[in-house]
């Protein structure tokens, strides 16, 4: 998976622990549970969400201000 010019799949298994850990998708305690397929699914399902809620709240932002422009004099 590629993003913002960042190849996940170029990325070691500590340096997706460490990101995982980072943004809080992972338990600490049994980060050597984790296997890099498992840390792959887990990343994607995080970028989709994120891409997913940040897109509904900017339409959202767009509808707004498309309302207040239409309702001042």
């Amino acid at each position: 998976m590629k993003l913002n010019n960042i190849d996940f799949n170029k990325l070691s298994d500590d340096e997706l622990k460490n990101l995982c850990l980072k943004y809080k998708l992972i338990n600490p305690q049994k980060i050597n549970l984790y296997k890099r397929n498992h840390l792959d699914k887990i990343i994607r399902e995080f970028v989709l969400f994120k891409l997913k809620n940040y897109g509904k709240r900017r339409k959202e932002i767009i509808q707004f201000n498309n309302e207040n422009k239409l309702s001042t004099p």
